[in-house]
């Protein structure tokens, strides 16, 4: 089984962009096959470079997160963990 990259993380505006173009960019990288390095290659057309986040994780299929926000700040601390089988995931 294969999960694939933690993903993007892109600000609105340049989503917004990236829409108008996508459509032109898919056609002319049809030949790159990865979607993932698609989309970095739409993203340089655009001028914009990709940032590699050490802090940006994927998890397996069987991995489960609670968010802990600290008291009188805005900073979120994600903890991982196994899940249990008896847990609802939604």
């Amino acid at each position: 089984m294969a999960f694939g990259g933690a993903g993007f993380a892109l600000s609105y505006p340049l989503v917004e962009a990236l829409a108008t173009k996508l459509d032109d960019c898919i056609e002319r990288y049809m030949h790159v096959g990865l979607s993932d390095f698609m989309l970095h290659l739409c993203l340089a057309d655009l001028g914009v470079s990709l940032t590699h986040e050490k802090g940006f994780h994927q998890t397996g299929g069987r991995d489960c997160c609670d968010i802990v926000y600290t008291a009188n700040t805005s900073v979120a601390e994600v903890k991982y963990r196994p899940y249990s089988k008896f847990e609802v995931i939604a």
